[in-house]
């Protein structure tokens, strides 16, 4: 399935990188589109303060908890592919039956909502095909997206 050429790389922070490689948060929700029809591998930025309010909140730390999950700042965790990117509008009423139509047309259920920026403006970047890395592999890079992987290929294996 993950038997890319190439893979572009998203950065964000904890604990958004590891639910996001997990499957629990589904999709992203970001400022730009993107026109990238594959996968992006995930990788958690290393400045992640690991005790921050996102951990310390119950339905967060949960999930975290629920799950097993283990977070790995500095390191790629995972991947997803991206199936498609829409825009949320919904300053009016017609935007907001736009928007009513994206939830139910791509599942963004009341837990999507919550650990994505649904806000009117953003874009969804619709996830699939979530994978964990067998081995979290050590990566530099700040926040945002890069359209090339500069590690090496062979290191990229999944659950």
């Amino acid at each position: 399935m993950m038997n890319e050429t190439k893979y572009c790389v998203l950065s964000i922070h904890e604990p958004w990188a590891s639910l996001l490689a997990h499957g629990i948060k589904k999709n992203e929700t970001r400022p730009r589109e993107t026109r990238w029809r594959g996968i992006y591998l995930i990788h958690a930025t290393a400045n992640t303060d690991i005790t921050n309010a996102e951990l310390k909140n119950p339905f967060t730390g949960s999930l975290i908890l629920d799950n097993n999950i283990t977070l790995y700042p500095g390191h790629i965790v995972g991947a997803f592919r991206v199936k498609s990117c829409f825009k949320i509008l919904y300053e009016d009423e017609e935007g907001f039956e736009v928007f009513n139509h994206h939830l139910n047309r791509f599942n963004i259920d009341n837990i999507e909502l919550w650990l994505g920026s649904y806000c009117s403006g953003k874009y969804v970047w619709e996830g699939t095909d979530h994978r964990v890395l067998r081995y979290p592999i050590p990566y530099k890079g700040q926040q945002g997206y890069y359209n090339k992987y500069k590690g090496d290929k062979n290191k990229i294996i999944f659950l």
